[in-house]
């Protein structure tokens, strides 16, 4: 049985987040954005984004309390995990199918906020800390903008004629990917020596 308070597990999991957010924006500039589908604009050109990686993200906070569940020998703990703004930078080339070819070296794929349910899994006896689960919940206000934050219309053309709906696939695997990056660096961290005692201690 544990005597993990709702209070004292929010309070670890915002230490575990604010560790995370160091990590996750240390190397967040090696972290490539890869395979992207084209972007088609209407039945007449397509749009290649390529050299993609992570640019920004803000800072990542709980959606709620966390749930503290003894399950036997093992603890679970959940809960959502909110990542306002990420943003990727990509090269984009449009390719217009009478073969005419325009660059634009600098889009960027951003969303308003990406949301994600963790489940820790934590056996004390065993000494074993497992992230079980960082599962995609939501992804809001993806949208495709310039350096200086231009959106859709304001683009130059022809990226000025991509539209919201154009990018399900891409915003799907921008989720994906950032997913795949975040659960990379949580493992990492709770398997360090003292990120793993301090979260036993806890537990």
């Amino acid at each position: 049985m544990t005597t993990l308070s709702t209070v004292a597990c929010n309070k670890m999991i915002d230490g575990l987040l604010g560790k995370l957010q160091h990590s996750f924006t240390s190397h967040m500039s090696s972290y490539k954005m890869e395979s992207f589908e084209p972007v088609p604009i209407g039945s007449w050109a397509r749009v290649r984004l390529y050299d993609g990686h992570f640019e920004k993200i803000g800072k990542m906070c709980r959606g709620g309390d966390f749930q503290v569940l003894p399950q036997g020998d093992n603890i679970v703990i959940r809960g959502t995990i909110s990542v306002p703004e990420p943003a990727a930078k990509f090269n984009g080339d449009a390719y217009l199918y009478n073969r005419l070819k325009v660059r634009n070296s600098d889009l960027h794929l951003c969303a308003k906020d990406a949301s994600f349910r963790m489940q820790m899994i934590v056996n004390k006896r065993l000494k074993k800390i497992d992230i079980d689960e960082l599962e995609p919940v939501a992804i809001s206000g993806f949208h495709v903008e310039d350096e200086k934050g231009h959106m859709y219309k304001e683009l130059p053309w022809p990226f000025s004629k991509i539209r919201e709906t154009q990018l399900v696939k891409q915003k799907y695997q921008f989720m994906s990917q950032l997913q795949h990056k975040l659960c990379d660096n949580i493992r990492e961290m709770v398997s360090k020596r003292e990120v793993k005692e301090e979260i036993l201690q806890l537990v």
